[in-house]
């Protein structure tokens, strides 16, 4: 299946592998590899992840602490948000109504 990453995700993710990468060279790259195979179990596997509420799931990351979460729609799988896991939950429960 063909995933898609909403603009908000790209940014998302993009800020997030530029922070690791800061922090310590190549960490940036672990995040992104880490980000594609989610990527990858999603499209190979799109309802084994755990739904939140209505049709948006989640995915967490290995290794780091971030999750996707995502919808199936008609050409695909939409990436929504990029979250992190230690947030207050209100920050991304806008993506669950």
């Amino acid at each position: 299946m063909r995933v898609i990453l909403s603009s908000l995700a790209e940014l998302q993710i993009a800020e997030a592998a530029a922070n690791y990468e800061k922090k310590q060279k190549q960490l940036g790259l672990r995040f992104l590899d880490c980000v594609e195979d989610a990527m990858l179990d999603i499209a190979r596997h799109p309802e084994a992840f755990r739904r939140l509420r209505g049709d948006i799931r989640r995915i967490m990351l290995d290794v780091f602490p971030w999750g996707l979460l995502y919808i199936c729609v008609p050409d695909g799988i939409r990436i929504l948000t990029l979250i992190h896991l230690h947030s207050d939950p209100d920050s991304w429960n806008q993506y669950l109504d």
